[in-house]
């Protein structure tokens, strides 16, 4: 029998598409329509109006009945309060604006054009059973029919992190997690003398846009899409620049991207002025053309991190706030790098190379006076950080095999040498509570980090290139030298993702996964809750994995903050469980599973069944309705997560070690391979 037959809910990185983080069930169910009178019949009996009619062809919000409230609502029967369900309606009419349900301002049904079997997924918000659908805003006039409500069973996890933040991407890049948007551009090919406002200088024709170099300034401009408070990626190719520039821009003048040479480019930029006109504006009496002009908004708030670091199947990854307080992270001519004082014995030629990021925006460091030694020639960005804290830097060698790094002056033993011909810590700082490390970022790319929970001053320096690894032997030429990428000074015990910046600090919210009102996936009276799992390098805090209703009623898998042991943890009223394990779970993945039964409890690890007593109570059917990585008390997951599985039974020994032991990836794969056939319709 697979395994697969047994299982109620998957969570892995291959369940991720177009921003959401599907944990997938066998087969999601719609119950009943809990909607009386949903089509409208006349006369009307089972909905209260207010402001609002029910004619012929459905419910009408008009406003011009009377300004203010308007809805039409009625009170539902059975118990709704936190389950999940799925509203279906037709929009007959409308005057292009929105309803809402009152339970949340933020749950739109999409009434802005006429359409059937529209659909709305949410958990029901309100404290009590009324259904209640008004107007958004007070000029509305819609009419919807064939309202439907149903329970919707899933598990989609509803990933909450209020900022962008980057991964390494299944290509080795770090990058953004993000969501790319359709096209807001019309004609952006140029395929037709269309759609464009443009200057007399401008004409467009055989595919592309041309500025003839007649007018210093002129434009070509299209009316888009509101940018306000949004995220764009901007892309085109230009070709025959002969003179002068271009400025591509999205409204504001300091919004403005420049073209000045052939070739493609892609940029992306976040706007903040009001705006919704495309400009091409040609600039010194341009002369150039300009085609496939695309402009698609990108998400990258609340997208889930699906990180490919370390090579292999890919994880799950989840960190908790963290600021990078370097102002500009890969702008090392910036004035914020103090060169060594006043002394300019560095050279930072900027995109001489290309980057981690995949762009050709890594910087050379190369010492300009063969006298100097990395102790007096190095970049430094001073911050008002307190420990703990962490450096990092990327760093590719050049002609020149070492960097120097240090998070404090190179005074006291907090530097620290990395060899980047070979990925090694040359030599660690002598410092005590202060430890050097190297992660390996493919194309000869490292990221170069010093930890200290000393107190080293207020400064990190970098870099400085070594010939030798060490901080007196003088520099041999000027012209060898080094690349660096990407730095970063966080508080905290350990390192976390890049976070880049341009001209200020930069926060990245920590990550959040969970999924409630899931009580019919969620077996009370027996199951089995298994995770494949790395934790963070982290002391002091406790680390879960959730099945639970409350905080008095719950299964639960956690890596304690105290002793670093695994404990597997049942609480509920009728007698609570415990089992801890010393197991190592910081430097590699673990696999653990907890069944739950009564007197039929069992905790596996890595294959071993670790024999804890089958003794004990269970919950009432339907007590269990959540699945978080969290717990109700306020103890988030940090780390990597390459698979979550709930089982509705509790699962033999036999299938455990299978579930848990080596053939565990093997079911991991044939997972993969399934998930990766299923189709997905969001509405």
């Amino acid at each position: 029998m697979s395994l697969l037959d047994d299982v109620s809910i998957v969570v892995t990185p291959n369940g991720y598409k177009a921003g959401e983080l599907y944990a997938v069930v066998p087969v999601p169910t719609e119950g009943a329509d809990v909607v009386v009178d949903g089509d409208f019949p006349l006369p009307n009996t089972a909905w209260s109006l207010t402001n609002a009619t029910v004619e012929v062809n459905g419910a009408r919000v008009n406003n011009t009945i009377v300004a203010g409230f308007a809805a039409f609502s009625q009170l539902l029967s059975g118990t709704v309060i936190g389950k999940q369900f799925v509203l279906t309606y037709d929009v007959i009419a409308t005057n292009g604006k929105d309803l809402v349900l009152d339970n949340s301002t933020s749950l739109f049904l999409n009434t802005s054009t006429t359409g059937i079997n529209r659909k709305l997924y949410y958990t029901w918000g309100r404290g009590d059973n009324y259904l209640v659908i008004k107007r958004a805003v007070a000029d509305t006039d819609v009419t919807i029919d064939n309202v439907i409500l149903q329970e919707y069973t899933a598990a989609d996890m509803d990933v909450t992190r209020a900022s962008a933040a980057t991964r390494v991407d299944e290509n080795g890049l770090v990058n953004y997690a993000e969501i790319v948007g359709s096209e807001e551009v019309t004609n952006g090919d140029f395929a037709t003398d269309s759609d464009w406002s443009k200057a007399s200088n401008w004409t467009i024709s055989g595919g592309s846009a041309s500025s003839d170099g007649v007018s210093a300034i002129s434009n070509l401009s299209q009316t888009v899409v509101d940018f306000t408070g949004k995220t764009f990626l901007v892309e085109g190719v230009a070709s025959n620049i002969t003179q002068g520039f271009a400025y591509i821009s999205l409204g504001g003048s300091d919004l403005q991207i420049v073209v000045d040479s052939n070739g493609a480019f892609s940029h992306t930029i976040s706007i903040s002025t009001a705006n919704s006109t495309l400009f091409i504006s040609a600039r010194n009496n341009f002369i150039g053309s300009i085609d496939n002009v695309s402009v698609k908004e990108v998400t990258r708030d609340n997208v889930p991190r699906i990180d490919y670091s370390g090579g292999g199947c890919p994880h799950i990854l989840a960190e908790p706030q963290r600021t990078n307080l370097v102002t500009e992270s890969s702008d090392f001519n910036d004035s914020s790098w103090n060169a060594d004082g006043s002394n300019l014995n560095l050279t930072r030629t900027p995109n001489a190379a290309t980057s981690p990021s995949g762009e050709n925006d890594a910087t050379k460091l190369i010492p300009n006076n063969t006298s100097k030694n990395p102790s007096t020639a190095y970049i430094q960005d001073s911050t008002g950080a307190t420990e703990p804290y962490v450096s990092s830097l990327f760093a590719k060698k050049g002609e020149y095999d070492y960097l120097i790094s240090t998070v404090g002056t190179y005074n006291g033993g907090y530097w620290a040498s990395f060899n980047l011909a070979n990925g090694t810590v040359n030599s660690q700082p002598t410092q005590v509570d202060t430890t050097a490390s190297i992660e390996d970022f493919g194309n000869g790319w490292y990221r170069c980090l010093i930890t200290t929970t000393s107190t080293g001053g207020l400064g990190i320096c970098l870099a400085s290139p070594s010939v030798d690894g060490t901080i007196s032997t003088n520099y041999t030429n000027t012209t060898n030298g080094i690349y660096i990428w990407g730095a970063q000074l966080e508080v905290g015990s350990y390192p976390t993702s890049y976070i880049p910046t341009s001209g200020s600090t930069v926060t990245r919210v920590q990550d959040q996964f969970s999924r409630d009102g899931i009580s019919s996936l969620i077996n009370s009276t027996e199951g089995v809750l298994f995770v494949e799992f790395k934790t963070l390098t982290e002391t002091g805090v406790f680390r879960q994995f959730n099945l639970s209703k409350d905080s008095g009623n719950r299964i639960y898998i956690t890596k304690r903050g105290d002793s670093g042991n695994l404990e597997f943890r049942m609480e509920n009223p009728s007698g609570n469980l415990n089992f801890s394990f010393s197991e190592n779970t910081t430097n590699d993945f673990v696999k653990v599973a907890f069944r739950y039964g009564l007197n039929n409890f069992a905790v596996f690890i890595d294959g071993v069944n670790k024999n804890v007593t089958a003794t004990g109570n269970v919950f009432a059917s339907g007590t269990l309705n959540t699945l978080e990585f969290d717990s109700p008390l306020g103890q988030p997951f940090y780390g990597k997560v390459k698979q979550l599985q709930v089982y509705s039974t509790a699962l033999s020994d036999e299938q455990l070690i299978q579930l848990t032991g080596t053939s565990g990836t093997d079911f991991y794969e044939s997972y993969a391979a399934m998930a990766s056939a299923l189709t997905y319709t969001i509405q």
